[in-house]
């Protein structure tokens, strides 16, 4: 019962703090006046929003909730209209915000399914129809990264357009590796087209071919630009492939609302004691099509490769039980009857080979090859 009182005490103080701030506004003619011509410019009827020291027709509640609705919503167009097809309608302009940071490129707006987008790079890139987006968790294991990278490879070789975030984990290794095989990749910012975000991954958005965002081409981070990119996300990407994400994951709320708009989502399954596989596992039971091999995918593409037959298999025990599950030395020699000693001078000499990876809390994850 506390853990549920906790929410909701915090929330009633941040109301209370709402209240005050409003109330200060109305004591003041000037920031009164102020206040209205903000709810003015949110496209809202100030003749609705009555805001007078003695008439208040509106409550603090209500105030906040439309003012931040009109805040956070994407800009859109008109889907019926020419440049819905993704014909560029204004001129280029230039960036003039400076630091070392920020990308000095011209941009140009376009529309594409109903949302007005400006955007930097190749327009003929920007307009190209059937992207596909490649995602998982920012904080992925070593058996994620492996599907990422393969993913992201494929979708290249297979002539589509991979549609990324740049996000750390499995969407940024997906993009690299599609960069790697020469394919196309658009990023898709919730920053301005010219400030790359985050910073780790500023080498992709330096070399993918185009970069598309709802927001200002020198728009920093914010939380709103963030909900309003994934939501378009999901109208603009036809093919979502998702590698490894738990629960709950804007990974999962996207692919829910991709399924809802009848696109495909495709989605590798992960261990059931990872708790980062739940939210994938969980899509495959909701709808989405299971991939049990990166052949599969490739299937999906129609550029099934031909491999040689692999050299190694993995038959040490100590391999396959990380191969379930990343698990810690100490319950690895328990489980399989060794010595801890022992487990530890194997895990030395496979991590020296790159055939496991020590996890930040202290368990071993196998490295998968892409080639499974």
């Amino acid at each position: 019962m506390l853990v549920l009182l906790v929410p909701l005490v915090r929330y009633e103080r941040k109301t209370r703090e709402l209240d005050a701030y409003v109330r200060r506004l109305l004591d003041n003619e000037d920031d009164r006046e102020t206040l209205a011509r903000e709810v003015a410019g949110a496209s809202l009827d100030v003749a609705q929003v009555v805001i007078n020291r003695a008439t208040l027709h509106v409550s603090i509640h209500h105030l906040v909730d439309v003012l931040r609705t009109q805040k956070t919503r994407p800009r859109t167009c008109d889907s019926s209209s020419p440049v819905a097809t993704g014909v560029p309608f204004t001129s280029a302009r230039t960036s003039t915000l400076g630091g070392k940071m920020e990308l000095h490129r011209q941009t140009f707006d376009l529309c594409r399914h109903g949302f007005d987008l400006h955007c930097a790079g190749s327009r003929e890139l920007a307009i190209s129809q059937h992207l596909v987006r490649v995602t998982g968790t920012r904080r992925t294991t070593p058996y994620g990264l492996a599907l990422a990278e393969a993913s992201g490879r494929i979708v290249a070789e297979s002539g589509h357009v991979l549609l990324t975030t740049a996000a750390m984990g499995c969407s940024v290794a997906a993009a690299r590796a599609a960069l790697d095989a020469g394919g196309d990749v658009i990023v898709m910012a919730a920053t301005g087209c010219n400030v790359p975000y985050p910073g780790t991954s500023r080498d992709v958005f330096e070399r993918a071919g185009a970069t598309i965002s709802l927001a200002e081409p020198d728009a920093p981070p914010t939380r709103s630009a963030f909900k309003s990119r994934d939501h378009a996300l999901a109208h603009i990407a036809e093919t979502l492939v998702i590698c490894e994400c738990g629960m709950p994951s804007g990974v999962v709320s996207l692919a829910g609302e991709m399924l809802d708009l009848g696109k495909r989502v495709l989605a590798f399954p992960g261990s059931v004691f990872s708790q980062t596989s739940t939210g994938a596992n969980a899509l495959i039971s909701c709808g989405a099509t299971l991939l049990t091999s990166t052949t599969g995918l490739e299937r999906k593409f129609d550029c099934v490769r031909e491999r040689a037959p692999r050299e190694e298999h993995v038959d040490d025990p100590l391999l396959q039980a990380l191969v379930a599950n990343p698990t810690r030395p100490d319950d690895l020699a328990h489980s399989l009857g060794l010595q801890p000693l022992d487990i530890l001078r194997k895990l030395a000499a496979y991590e020296m080979d790159g055939k496991v990876q020590r996890l930040p809390d202290g368990r071993y994850a196998y490295v998968p090859h892409s080639s499974l």
